[in-house]
């Protein structure tokens, strides 16, 4: 909890003290500058770019997951438990009490550094209620975030036997979402005919070429992910610009105009938080004190982890199949997901007889995965060749014929080739016509649409059409 503190008050209160100390002494007679306030309506959070802020919230995790290992690391260690037992103390209270001891601990934790960024705040561009009422937004979500971490690895300690299963189980159950999320994209992007996964795009106006590499699955199922549903939120609200008058959110990608925070995002995870607590409490009371320091008696998280370990495995160069041989992707595939499989095997057996005895998992495992794969390659039970109802239609995007065997880094160079096609400017890109409104303008996209999907011959020109509806 402290290693929490210090690292929030680094990004909260640190940094944009720096900042702001920059900015205001840098100022000289000579080359007069730009006051703090004139620049800042407030600055709460140093960190704001998606990469890092996901790598941020990555270390609060780990760092809430070591909270609830100091309090609940007796459960796994068969004298402390059998002390504790032996108290007449209910193992509810027990659970309970610890419980909340660590969560009181991390609100605390990230209280101060919200204090202390509020004080900055305060000295160098005064006080305003957008600075009150994003630093509480900020405080709800961090706080949350962390008791949404402590919580599941409160649950998973009242589940297993030794302290290393607990925080791998932990940090599984916690980063699954994210990992599976991720890893879905590349399948989908490898395998699914008519994906536009793993495609970089963009878009063609009167004057220039707009690059947009498109959104990420991650981007949009954020709400829904444990580990990031606050990390658009304090991307947002991290720091607040004043240009021409207004608050711009300068953390956003597009610097997006200043907008009131949902104060309510927050408060179904506080809810998930409080479940998962009383969850652990239930299992705590269930749990047998001859499990305690003996590993793998939770076959169901082993198992999860195991195939969470050979799906990531097996798709580590899923993103270079377009460049790659798919038996080469494969094999590497396999290659990496058994070597997984071994590690996590060892891990939990460390007999060598036993993990010999049991690869017929990993060849179930790895059944599944070819499963999942298979079906994105065989069209996603018709998804490729789906066509939406014309009057749900709105509007339509066509992307120019982009070819593969003819392009190179020369031939890039031209706008126009001689078939007509404008010639986009950097290889592998997909650059769209200008987006269709027109009722005949849809009908005519769709039957050519409808036309690609029926034809299935080998012959032809090795290109690629991408239509968005």
């Amino acid at each position: 909890a402290i290693l929490l503190l210090l690292f929030q008050t680094l990004v909260m209160a640190v940094l944009p003290l720096i900042s702001f100390l920059e900015k205001d002494f840098s100022s000289t007679s000579r080359n007069p500058a730009e006051l703090s306030k004139d620049v800042y309506k407030f600055f709460t959070y140093g960190v704001y770019d998606t990469a890092t802020i996901y790598v941020v919230f990555a270390a609060l995790g780990i760092l809430s997951i070591l909270v609830a290992v100091r309090l609940f690391n007796f459960i796994c260690d068969k004298k402390t438990v059998n002390v504790f037992y032996s108290l007449g103390i209910k193992r509810s209270t027990l659970f309970i009490s610890k419980y909340f001891a660590g969560a009181v601990l991390l609100i605390a934790a990230n209280m101060i550094p919200v204090i202390l960024s509020y004080v900055v705040n305060l000295i160098f561009v005064g006080p305003s209620w957008q600075l009150s009422l994003v630093l509480l937004h900020l405080y709800c979500g961090l706080s949350v975030f962390s008791l949404i971490c402590y919580s599941v690895s409160a649950v998973v300690f009242s589940s297993v036997g030794t302290v290393s299963e607990a925080v791998v189980y932990s940090m599984a159950l916690l980063f699954a979402p994210t990992i599976i999320i991720f890893i879905t994209e590349k399948i989908v992007g490898a395998f699914l005919p008519s994906s536009t996964y793993n495609v970089y795009l963009s878009h063609f106006t009167d004057t220039v070429d707009n690059f947009n590499s498109g959104t990420s699955l991650l981007d949009t199922t954020s709400k829904y992910n444990p580990l990031l549903f606050f990390a658009d939120e304090l991307q947002a609200f991290a720091r607040g610009n004043i240009e021409n008058g207004q608050i711009i959110s300068k953390g956003t990608a597009d610097n997006e105009k200043w907008h009131i925070p949902n104060l309510f995002i927050h408060f179904p995870w506080f809810i998930i938080a409080i479940l998962l607590g009383v969850l652990g409490a239930l299992l705590f009371r269930r749990i047998k004190a001859e499990n305690c320091g003996f590993l793998n008696k939770n076959k169901l998280l082993s198992n999860l982890t195991i195939f969470e370990l050979c799906l990531f495995g097996s798709s580590i160069l899923l993103s270079e199949i377009r460049w790659t041989e798919k038996s080469v992707v494969i094999g590497v595939g396999i290659l990496a997901a058994f070597g997984l499989y071994l590690i996590a095997e060892i891990f939990l057996k460390r007999n060598f007889v036993k993990i010999l005895k049991t690869l017929y998992k990993f060849v179930a495992h790895m059944a599944v995965i070819a499963l999942i794969f298979g079906i994105c390659a065989t069209g996603g039970f018709g998804y490729s060749n789906y066509i939406p109802d014309k009057n749900k239609i709105s509007s339509v995007e066509i992307a120019l014929p982009f070819y593969y065997s003819p392009i190179t880094t020369k031939s890039a160079d031209f706008g126009w080739n001689s078939d007509g096609f404008i010639r986009i400017y950097e290889l592998y890109r997909h650059t769209f016509m200008p987006v269709m409104t027109d009722s005949e303008d849809i009908e005519r996209v769709i039957e050519l649409n409808r036309s690609i999907t029926a034809d299935d011959t080998e012959d032809g020109t090795n290109a690629e059409i991408i239509i968005r509806y």
